[in-house]
């Protein structure tokens, strides 16, 4: 699945889109996905996926502005299936 990308540092995201999935849920405690559109069959797409902090998430308007540390690894084939059924 190309649409995920990996961080390889904090980085900021700056979206529409409130559309996150909590890891937690498949096992990686404080990750986060955050897909950039509001559905994840609409196309362009990227999931991100990372650690979030205690304001990883600020809105002004209708914009959010993310904030995610890196993962430390990538994330397994099954891991992506999982995210994406899930989300």
């Amino acid at each position: 699945m190309e649409s995920f990308r990996h961080l390889d540092g904090p980085t900021k995201i700056i979206t529409p889109s409130d559309y996150t999935f909590d890891l937690s849920n498949i096992g990686i405690e404080g990750g986060v996905a955050l897909c950039t559109s509001i559905c994840k069959h609409e196309t362009p797409f990227r999931i991100f996926v990372g650690i979030r902090g205690l304001d990883w998430v600020k809105q002004t308007g209708q914009v959010r502005e993310y904030t995610l540390r890196p993962l430390g690894r990538e994330l397994t084939p099954l891991e992506k299936n999982q995210i994406y059924d899930l989300m």
